[in-house]
């Protein structure tokens, strides 16, 4: 299957295909020249605590099956894939609380309706967003706005009254309650209906607000519990505009889709789109990187972590590729079995493992670093574990790598596998 391929190829190729990482993160966050932004806690105050260890490896996945798929038309099952691909082995972390899995393979169902606060202060909503959001549509209405507070036992707002609460910089929710074999129903019919919309385009830029009208419908309605501003903004946009000839586009923040309106949008995408990428590595070269792995012909050579003298940073190095990681950025890091097994013991009882002063870990995300940095080890594994299984705590196993050498300065050669 060409999920296990991709899942295969981005495990092996991680931290090389990090390259690419612009491709799939929104563009206002490539100031911070940070690849895991979404990942780790570095972004855990911009996104109100949450952080996300898996996203980037799970963007990147999604990406290749868009490039895979990128010439054929859309479908409901094309649609669930790409949800699935990008946000398997992606865990939700908030500051103080549990973390959670996604939810994977259909759509949303009655046990859970999510819904999603858009403001003028958020910036994702506009008051041409808002006339729109009331306005008549050819697409199935499924959506309506609520109030924050009770939303559940209130009535749907009113034009008047969601424009207040935008002209105060307030909040509200968009709320689309169909779930289950209707929902998907009326993404079947929206798909047909948006295929026989951009038939009649005869200009570039009608297919793009054909585009854009299209993803508007299908972010609000909010198929999915989670993951839905990066499968359908990011990657079912993207596949749709190479689909009708367009480049690449770029956004600068896909939320824009939750509450803008479709003439705004276009010209969100067109900025996108006109996007300088210049030092970019090209999505061609990234696809054809996939294709030699198919052909099983091709590999990444093992990554190599050197940890610093003061134990305060890892250099990863994978072929012609190298980056640097703060490893203060974590609250617990650990030494893996790169080492012998009591050494392991020993230096998780170390005082160096204490909060802000961590160790690096090898564990059973070896190819996939801050999903590797972040988690805990609650016991040492024997060197005969099976690497291969996950325990059902998530607890990361160790490498069976070995070290060239041991303590400050080591380089660990770290064996592919997820």
């Amino acid at each position: 299957m060409i999920e296990e391929a991709i899942r295969l190829f981005v495990g092996q190729g991680m931290p090389f295909l990090t390259q690419w990482w612009k491709y799939v993160i929104d563009r206002r966050m490539h100031g911070r020249d940070n690849p895991h932004v979404f990942d780790v806690r570095d972004i855990s105050k911009f996104c109100g605590g949450t952080f996300e260890p898996g996203y980037l490896a799970g963007m990147l996945k999604g990406l290749i099956y868009l490039l895979s798929v990128r010439e054929e038309k859309l479908t409901s099952e094309m649609l669930i894939r790409m949800h699935d691909i990008c946000i398997a082995g992606v865990t939700v972390k908030k500051l103080g609380l549990s973390p959670e899995v996604f939810s994977r393979g259909t759509v949303k169902n009655s046990e859970h309706i999510p819904r999603f606060g858009v403001s003028r202060r958020n910036r994702n909503l506009t008051l041409a967003g808002i006339e729109e959001l009331y306005s008549e549509s050819d697409y199935p209405k499924t959506y309506r706005a609520y109030p924050l507070e009770k939303w559940r036992e209130s009535d749907p707002l009113s034009l008047e009254e969601a424009k207040a609460l935008y002209n105060n910089s307030k909040a509200f929710f968009i709320v689309s309650p169909v779930v289950g074999e209707a929902l998907l129903a009326i993404i079947n019919e929206s798909i047909d209906l948006f295929y026989a919309r951009i038939e009649r385009a005869e200009t570039q830029d009608e297919k793009l607000f054909e585009i854009c009208k299209f993803i508007t419908f299908l972010e609000r309605t909010h198929p999915f519990c989670d993951g839905n501003s990066r499968t359908l903004a990011i990657l079912v946009l993207n596949k749709l505009l190479l689909e009708f000839g367009f480049e690449y586009c770029l956004l600068h923040d896909p939320n824009v889709f939750d509450g803008y309106g479709c003439d705004e949008l276009v010209r969100e995408v067109k900025t996108g789109l006109e996007y300088n990428k210049d030092g970019l590595p090209t999505l061609d070269s990234l696809y054809d990187l996939f294709i030699q792995h198919l052909n099983s012909k091709w590999s990444f050579s093992p990554a190599e972590i050197i940890i610093s003298d003061d134990s305060r940073q890892a250099t990863i190095k994978q072929d012609s590729f190298a980056r640097t990681i703060s490893l203060t950025e974590y609250d617990r890091v650990y030494i893996s079995d790169a080492i012998s097994r009591d050494d392991l013991a020993s230096a998780l009882q170390s005082p160096r493992t204490h909060s802000r002063q961590p160790l690096l870990t090898l564990g059973y995300y070896c190819s996939y670093i801050p999903d590797v940095i972040v988690g805990t080890v609650v016991e040492v594994p024997d060197h005969s574990e099976d690497v291969t299984k996950r325990r059902e705590d998530s607890t990361p196993f160790a490498s069976t790598a070995a070290a060239t050498s041991a303590g400050a300065g080591a380089v660990f050669v770290i064996e592919h596998y997820k």
